[in-house]
């Protein structure tokens, strides 16, 4: 499934919205693997406490992810049947990302932040609400294609 023209702010329906609890995507740019700014969609919760992003990153595949060395893990895993990569900044408990290889050297890249809530999930949580959000991002993504 090629990300080529991709917009990543049409990659959660309403009801997908409705189930993250967030608002209107922002689209932007990210230098997601440090090869230049890649399209990026921006989605604060309604109450301000995290955002989700996803950024369909064209030149790079999950093994950019699993091959590299840096101030990150990133663990091998599968979302519906793709090779994927979960991602987590060391030391971070806020943060966890999903790399999902959907294409030959492209990958679906979702991030989840939690903005200093006292009652964040910890890292478990994190990855958990990540996983679900690249999991319903892949799922619209399979009706784009």
């Amino acid at each position: 499934m090629k990300l080529d023209g991709v917009d990543p702010c049409a990659l959660f329906t309403p009801q997908q919205m409705d189930q993250l609890v967030i608002a209107e995507p922002t689209p932007g740019a990210s230098d997601v693997v440090d090869t230049g700014d890649v399209p990026n969609c921006t989605y604060l919760s309604t109450d301000s406490s995290n955002t989700y992003g996803i950024s369909p990153v064209l030149t790079r595949g999950v093994d950019y992810w699993l091959d590299a060395h840096g101030n990150f893990k990133a663990t091998p895993t599968e979302i519906d049947g793709y090779s994927a990569a979960e991602v987590t900044l060391l030391g971070a408990e806020d943060e966890c990302s999903y790399a999902i290889d959907v294409a030959d050297g492209q990958h679906l890249f979702v991030e989840h932040l939690v903005i200093g809530s006292e009652d964040a999930p910890g890292q478990d949580g994190v990855c958990a609400k990540a996983k679900t959000a690249a999991e319903m991002a892949l799922e619209t993504l399979k009706t784009l294609r």
